[in-house]
């Protein structure tokens, strides 16, 4: 999972997104080939991080989660 933009496997209590549920949940389709639509999704995601303050994970490292 990424925590702040960042891969770990866990998560700090004190985390304010752990305590007030501050965050963003996006899905997208994973086929054989790869993530669909990945440049709709990416410009959905920037969206969503700008109107709730947040930083902008880094793309390369979703989309190397998302194959």
């Amino acid at each position: 999972m990424l925590i702040d933009g960042q891969p770990s496997d866990s998560i700090d209590a004190c985390d304010r997104g752990l305590h007030y549920g501050d965050g963003l949940f996006e899905t997208i389709a994973v086929k054989a080939a790869g993530p669909l639509l990945w440049p709709e999704h990416m410009a959905r995601l920037a969206e969503g991080c700008r109107r709730l303050r947040l930083s902008v994970p880094d793309p390369d490292v979703l989309f190397q989660e998302a194959v």
